[in-house]
């Protein structure tokens, strides 16, 4: 009779710590779970928050607008980062790219292609040759071009 109690007290403990471990287990995939779905959340109100921001400054590009274009890119890339928001990082950066290129041909032709060049240095460290040859062959043919013009 007394192995049987002690078996009982040996499987209430046991009993016990594997609860305790599973209350540990559930508590920390919850946490990360909720960290992920706010992760996700938060990306979601970033991009909605970047999108109108994005069409102002492409309109204003292409208005002829660059200064102000510039400067509508530019406060896009103070909200988001390359970890954050990779493509739409490398998209505002294109566009930036692409509106130093055009005021180079107004004005101070050398600072602007430089800045052209490294916003489009920017856009192929996410736009890699392996994941998106396409666009990495149009980013390069603009980086090409605007090297070609400093010259």
């Amino acid at each position: 009779m007394e192995e049987s109690g002690d078996k009982k007290k040996r499987n209430w403990k046991s009993d016990f710590w594997v609860g305790i471990i599973v209350v540990i287990i559930t508590g920390l995939l919850i946490s990360l779970l909720y960290g992920l779905y706010t992760s996700h959340l938060e990306k979601g109100d970033l991009k909605s928050q970047i999108d109108p921001m994005l069409r102002k400054a492409d309109s204003l590009h292409d208005s002829g607008e660059f200064e102000e274009a510039i400067e509508e890119y530019e406060s896009i890339l103070e909200i988001i980062s390359p970890k954050n928001l990779p493509l739409e990082y490398a998209i505002t950066q294109n566009n930036l790219g692409n509106a130093y290129r055009d005021l180079a041909g107004v004005r101070d032709k050398e600072t602007n292609l430089e800045k052209a060049i490294t916003a489009y240095q920017e856009v192929l460290k996410i736009y890699t040759e392996e994941k998106y040859p396409i666009i990495y062959q149009k980013v390069s043919s603009n980086l090409e071009a605007a090297q070609r013009e400093l010259q």
